[in-house]
């Protein structure tokens, strides 16, 4: 305002673009996840070519209103005007598709290249030597604390780990492989129930933002001394609550974004064919190389065998089962992080559940109830479970260290 329009100089502005991209993960997280689509270049001209198709579209439906309530819609005068309402539509339809293709390409582009660093990142994993693996899972950590580091780094860890993990349990389980197959099935179902959750909340989260916006509205349009006039303590709860919708939406929309490419990730990685050294023996390859495929058609074998006494139908190889592994542990490891609730949540005291449960446990110790020791048991109980389960899973890839 001081300056006026000399003010208004091109380099005081920003890309919304590169703001968004900063403000979720940074470059740090390119290499898992990509540019994301809120960021992603696209097409200037096919968005510009779609958005005036969509314009003139809506200009014509306006028309057709228009002489409808001016009762001058003639048969004659409404049958030119929907003939040129389909060629808009026509041509409104060919330009988004153009657009949407031109997005899809850039997307395939996205995923191939987090494809090929995921590759690369869980190769010294499966080497299969214990020092090797040790080796990866110390990088893994460090990466682990690197990327909580950046901005909005913790829930866009945990997003990630919870790919890595459960869509690679729902692909093996759609193989039928082992105790996956259940988990498969019940991989499946929380995949449903995750991002029906999702959709829910994000269209609470849309409504209790255009409620708030609505109301701030209203209040602005009735003057300085409206009877229904806002408190100014109000007001600033509404602008707070559009501050905080806002953001969660955006971070909705970007969540949706890492989870849909990081799917694709690990489809792309698991159908990958095996490595060179892997495929290498059948033409007279290394001993090392040699010694890999041995270890795999080992392992195959191991599979088949136990497969047959359970009869399970396998249709897996060992080189899949193996990056599967090095997957879903990369993923736990990643999961560590705190996931996007937590997060927001972090400076704040217990929630009321967490309240309800230290009371619940403050009251049995209060009884003499040995509280440490029952949480002792469960836990060991837990892990005694997950150990078995991991033994009936060895034949499906387990027991990866």
């Amino acid at each position: 305002d001081q300056l006026g329009r000399e003010g208004l100089q091109p380099s005081g502005f920003a890309d919304p673009r590169d703001i968004f991209a900063t403000m979720f993960g940074g470059p740090e997280f390119e290499p898992f996840i990509g540019t994301l689509a809120m960021c992603a270049p696209v097409d200037e001209k096919l968005a510009a070519d779609a958005e005036q198709a969509m314009s003139a579209l809506y200009a014509k439906v306006e028309e057709l209103r228009t002489k409808k309530a001016a009762g001058e819609l003639t048969p004659e005068v409404e049958a030119t005007v929907r003939a040129e309402l389909e060629a808009l539509q026509a041509d409104a339809r060919e330009k988004e598709t153009a657009l949407r293709e031109s997005n899809a390409k850039i997307q395939r582009a996205r995923v191939a290249k987090c494809t090929a660093h995921l590759h690369a990142y869980i190769g010294p994993y499966l080497s299969g030597s214990e020092e090797a693996q040790a080796a990866w899972r110390r990088k893994a950590r460090d990466e682990l604390a690197k990327l909580r580091a950046v901005s909005m780094g913790e829930p866009m860890l945990n997003t990630i780990g919870y790919i890595y993990t459960h869509h690679t349990q729902k692909v093996l389980g759609r193989h039928g492989v082992g105790v996956h197959r259940l988990w498969g099935t019940l991989e499946s179902a929380r995949e449903f129930t995750h991002k029906l959750g999702e959709g829910m909340s994000t269209v609470s989260k849309v409504v209790s933002l255009a409620s708030a916006q609505s109301k701030l509205a209203r209040d602005a349009e009735e003057g300085a001394a409206g009877k229904g006039k806002l408190s100014q303590e109000k007001k600033e709860e509404l602008a707070q609550r559009v501050s905080e919708n806002a953001f969660q939406l955006m971070w909705k929309i970007t969540k949706r974004d890492i989870e849909d490419t990081v799917r694709a990730v690990v489809d792309a990685e698991l159908e990958q064919a095996p490595s060179e050294e892997q495929a290498g023996a059948e033409t007279g390859a290394p001993a090392a190389a040699t010694a890999a495929l041995d270890d795999s058609s080992a392992e195959e074998a191991r599979v088949a065998e136990a497969a047959a006494a359970m009869q399970i139908e396998i249709d897996l190889p060992a080189h899949v089962l193996a990056r599967a592994r090095a997957i879903i542990e990369l993923g736990q490891i990643f999961s560590e992080a705190m996931t996007f609730t937590q997060f927001v949540n972090r400076d704040k005291g217990p929630s009321r559940a967490e309240k309800a449960a230290a009371a619940v446990e403050s009251s049995l110790r209060s009884k003499g109830v040995d509280v440490d020791a029952v949480k002792k048991s469960a836990a060991e109980a837990s892990s005694t479970a997950y150990a078995k389960a991991a033994e009936a899973g060895a034949p499906a890839g387990g027991g990866g260290g």
